[in-house]
């Protein structure tokens, strides 16, 4: 493993297990003020940490993984953004026309 490569997954870790130590009102908190304000910032650190410490690949997560996840919360909120959709709760069929835009986008239906 290359020492850049090193560097990144020790902060990975780092940066993951500062999430994962928040009391649970404490995560749950946060990730309600993250999304009721639609902060990419604090969703991903959110994702992020439980990628790493949860995920089956841990802190070996690939970064094309993180790219990908990266990505789809960007798409979400610009969905988000272009709906007025509230991602804490969302009409019944929002979720929905979410899905049918990814569709129509051309992603491959693992994405979806």
């Amino acid at each position: 493993m290359g020492y850049d490569l090193m560097v990144y997954n020790l902060d990975l870790q780092a940066r993951a297990e500062r999430v994962a130590a928040l009391q649970p009102d404490e995560l749950r908190r946060k990730a309600v003020r993250a999304a009721s304000e639609k902060d990419a910032a604090e969703l991903w650190s959110i994702i992020e940490s439980y990628l790493v410490t949860r995920g089956g690949r841990g802190s070996r997560v690939s970064r094309h993984t993180l790219i990908a996840y990266g990505q789809g919360l960007d798409t979400l909120l610009e969905f988000c953004d272009r709906s007025s959709m509230s991602l804490l709760r969302p009409k019944p069929n929002e979720p929905f026309s979410f899905i049918r835009q990814l569709e129509v986008s051309g992603v491959a239906p693992k994405t979806v």
